[in-house]
Order: structure tokens, then C-alpha cells, then sequence
């Protein structure tokens, strides 16, 4: 029996504005602040309030500096983006995503290519209007 409803990475993007990055995997993880809002009227249960919402994610792609598609010379951390695009396929993932660049890894190996890995945090971000705007 096949399974013909799997999506699979090959037709994702990442995208700032109009130009395209190759890259090789990125994750986003939606996600809340969740204070404690226990009181004493809450009848001996925890319960917790909503609090700031952001998403927190990495993009991995290739080392190349030279090439022209390589994310590595516009994002280094503290560098401010808009307008990203993180695509599952041609009709499902995330638009008009801002974020900031957190940190970059450069890890190096011998037996394979050299493959860097981006943190970021959004800047203003409602997942809602994200996943709508595709």
C-alpha cells in the first residue's frame, strides 16, 4: 500500500522577498510564553494565562560564500529580515515572516560537505496570519 498524502522537503523554499536561497532544511517552532496564573481561587489546579507569542527556528543550508543563492554573506546575527517565505510545497508553509538572525554555526567536517545552520527569532510574527497569507 503506497502513501500518496506524504509531503516530503524536495519542493520547500526559503525566500526573502522575491530571491531564493538554496538551502537543505529549515524548522520553525511556533510557541507561547505561558506564565503561571495559579491563584487561590483556582480551585487546587495550575493554570497558566497566554502570554507573548513568537516562533523560533533554524535554516541549514550549504557553505559556499562565493555563490550568489548563499545566505551566508546577508545573515549574519543581528541582521533584521522581512518578508521571508518558508514553503512546504507550491500552496502550504509561512509567509511574510520578519525575524532576526540570532546566532551562525560553521561547523566543519572532513568526510562531508561543510553545512552552516542559522538561528533565528521572529519579530512580530502571528502564526495565523502566516500560515493565511499563502
Amino acid at each position: 500500500m503506497s502513501n500518496t498524502n506524504v509531503i516530503t522537503g524536495k519542493d520547500g523554499e526559503f525566500k526573502i522577498a522575491s530571491t531564493e536561497y538554496a538551502v537543505t532544511a529549515w524548522t520553525i517552532t511556533p510557541n507561547a510564553d505561558l506564565p503561571d496564573a495559579t491563584n487561590t481561587m483556582s480551585a487546587g489546579f495550575g493554570q497558566v494565562a497566554v502570554g507573548i507569542k513568537r516562533a523560533d527556528g533554524s535554516l541549514t543550508f550549504q557553505y559556499n560564500p562565493t555563490a550568489a543563492e548563499s545566505p551566508i554573506s546577508s545573515m549574519t546575527p543581528g541582521t533584521y529580515l522581512d518578508n521571508v517565505t518558508l514553503r512546504l510545497n507550491a500552496s502550504e508553509g509561512f509567509a511574510n515572516v520578519a525575524m532576526v538572525i540570532e546566532s551562525i554555526g560553521i561547523p566543519f567536517v572532513v568526510d562531508g560537505l561543510i553545512e552552516c545552520t542559522i538561528t533565528f527569532k521572529s519579530q512580530g510574527w502571528d502564526y495565523t496570519t502566516a500560515l493565511a497569507a499563502l
